[in-house]
């Protein structure tokens, strides 16, 4: 997903106009050097315009303007970068990047897809009343858009819809956060707005239950580059977002940094304001009198491969009655206990067999054929299962409800 400016660039009328003059713009654009940029396409409107036979077409004009517009954003950015203490960073796999995030159960859940069957959702969140759940999903056309959905007390999803047509600005929108005030939504956008590739957003939940107009949180939370899923936790006090800035090929790069209340802006004439909206030295940002040791210890004493078993699997997480079960222990009724252990066998057997699914898929499209009928067996008894399941948790809530 490394797309950054200059493959959105690339695209469409920008390639008759030759790859030499769009790279080396791309490139200053890449690290901020906004003058340079400026300066290599005028030269080369320039240049183009001097003859009949080369002069830009109205699309090439057009794509021209809008790299132009881009760069006029950053600089607007530029000059409102906002002044965060980023404590820690990590280099991960872009592929399911989000298990590393450690996140109190009162900040929600992030998991792999909905546990709809083909629904396309990458990441999806619940937050902590388990009561609604966000995700993003491919329309139509396959551009994705941010879903929504109510959480019923059996784990039935209902309600299904997409949030706000408004929130993708004509673009994708993809990996959706809610705050606990169940009105501050931060998700990521390739639309209008964005410099380059996904920038993180910001909108609210208004009375009517739509949105209001999303606003491009900044720097140095966005960049050039895909900037996406950013989570604040008011338990621990830490919020974190995922870049691909600064990160090797398939990688991404985890900022986890102190969030403020009130938002202060470096000065515009900072003598380091380029670097520090890269974040090319996160220890630049610190302030020396302040002591994170207290937030590094609440983040650290989340069990991450727990949290990461939680998020995947949902193993055990039920709402009945609007109280959250998360352990045997909590159930009033005998019954109850034991139809929930079937449950947790099911999905148990459920969790082996969707590994087992993917290798196979994952063997079929390389080539392996033969598999064909196993996978169709297989994908039978997943669709048994999830009957099981839901049967089962049905048995449960009534067990307990009657006690």
């Amino acid at each position: 997903m490394r797309t950054a400016l200059l493959a959105i660039a690339i695209s469409g009328a920008f390639t008759a106009l030759g790859a030499g003059p769009l790279d080396e713009a791309a490139k200053a654009i890449s690290q901020y050097r906004l003058d340079e940029a400026s300066d290599i396409l005028d030269n080369w409107e320039t240049k183009a315009n001097r003859t009949k036979k080369t002069r830009l077409t109205a699309d090439q004009n057009e794509a021209l303007e809008d790299m132009r517009s881009r760069i006029m954003t950053m600089r607007n950015m530029l000059d409102r970068v906002e002044q965060i203490e980023v404590i820690d960073s990590m280099t991960v796999d872009a592929d399911d990047f989000f298990l590393n995030y450690r996140l109190a159960p009162e900040a929600g859940r992030l998991t792999k897809g909905t546990g709809r069957d083909s629904d396309g959702a990458t990441v999806a969140f619940t937050p902590e009343c388990g009561r609604e759940i966000f995700w993003a999903a491919p329309d139509e056309t396959g551009t994705s858009r941010l879903m929504g959905a109510s959480i019923l007390d059996d784990g039935t999803i209902e309600g299904v819809g997409e949030l706000d047509d408004g929130l993708s600005l004509g673009g994708n929108a993809s990996f959706p956060f809610m705050m606990a005030d169940g009105i501050s939504l931060y998700y990521a956008s390739d639309g209008e707005g964005s410099i380059g590739g996904y920038d993180i957003f910001l909108s609210r939940r208004n009375d009517e239950g739509g949105f209001t107009l999303p606003q491009n949180i900044g720097m140095p939370y966005n960049s050039p580059y895909n900037d996406y899923m950013l989570a604040i936790d008011e338990t621990t006090g830490l919020g974190w977002w995922a870049t691909d800035r600064n990160a090797p090929e398939g990688k991404v790069n985890i900022y986890i940094y102190v969030p403020s209340e009130v938002r202060v802006n470096y000065p515009a004439d900072h003598e380091n304001l380029t670097d520090l909206a890269l974040l090319t030295d996160i220890g630049a940002t610190l302030n020396p009198d302040h002591d994170y040791s207290q937030r590094l210890e609440a983040m650290r004493a989340l069990d991450n491969s727990t949290n990461s078993r939680k998020q995947q699997s949902e193993l055990f997480r039920l709402s009945v009655g609007g109280r959250i079960y998360t352990g045997l222990k909590d159930f009033r009724s005998a019954d109850a206990r034991h139809a929930m252990t079937e449950v947790i066998a099911r999905k148990r057997e459920l969790d082996e067999l969707d590994s087992r699914l993917a290798s196979m898929r994952a063997s079929y499209a390389a080539g392996a054929r033969d598999l064909a009928s196993e996978i169709l067996t297989l994908e039978r008894r997943r669709s048994a299962l999830n009957s099981e399941i839901r049967r089962a948790t049905n048995s449960v809530i009534s067990a307990e409800l009657r006690q």
